[in-house]
C-alpha cells in the first residue's frame, strides 16, 4: 500500500518541480527582456508569480505525504522487528523446553564460550 502510494506521489513532485522551475524560468527571462509597458509587465509578473505560489504550495503537500508514508515504513520496519525476534524468542524457548538437562547444560557451555564474550548480556536469553 506505502508502496504504490510513493508510485504515485513520486510523478506528482517530480511534475511540480519541474512547473515551478518552468514559471521560474518564464519570470527570469521576462525580466531580462524588458520588452513590455511597465503595467503589462507587472501584471504578468503576478501571474506568474502567482503560479509559481502554486507550484511550492502543492510541493509542500507532496512533502508532508512523503514525510507520513515514510513514518508509516519506519513503523511497519519496528513492527517488523519486533514480530521477529518476539518469534525467534518464542522458537529458543520451545527448544530448549524440548532439551535434556544434559543438553541444556551442554548449550549453556556452548553459549558461554569466551568466543561469544563482547555480546550485549541484555540481550540474552537466560537458560
Amino acid at each position: 500500500m506505502i508502496d504504490r502510494e510513493f508510485r504515485k506521489l513520486a510523478p506528482k513532485t517530480v511534475a511540480d518541480l519541474n512547473a515551478l522551475a518552468s514559471w521560474l524560468d518564464v519570470i527570469i527571462d521576462d525580466l531580462k527582456s524588458g520588452s513590455e509597458a511597465p503595467e503589462e509587465a507587472v501584471d504578468r509578473m503576478h501571474l506568474q508569480l502567482t503560479q509559481a505560489k502554486r507550484s511550492t504550495l502543492q510541493l509542500g503537500d507532496h512533502l508532508t505525504e512523503l514525510l507520513s508514508l515514510t513514518r508509516q515504513l519506519l513503523a511497519q520496519r519496528r513492527s517488523a522487528q519486533e514480530a521477529f525476534e518476539a518469534g525467534w524468542n518464542g522458537r529458543f524457548y520451545d527448544i530448549l523446553s524440548n532439551l535434556t538437562d544434559a543438553e541444556r547444560d551442554q548449550l549453556r557451555k556452548a553459549l558461554s564460550r569466551e568466543d561469544w564474550e563482547g555480546e550485549d548480556e541484555s540481550d540474552s536469553i537466560r537458560l
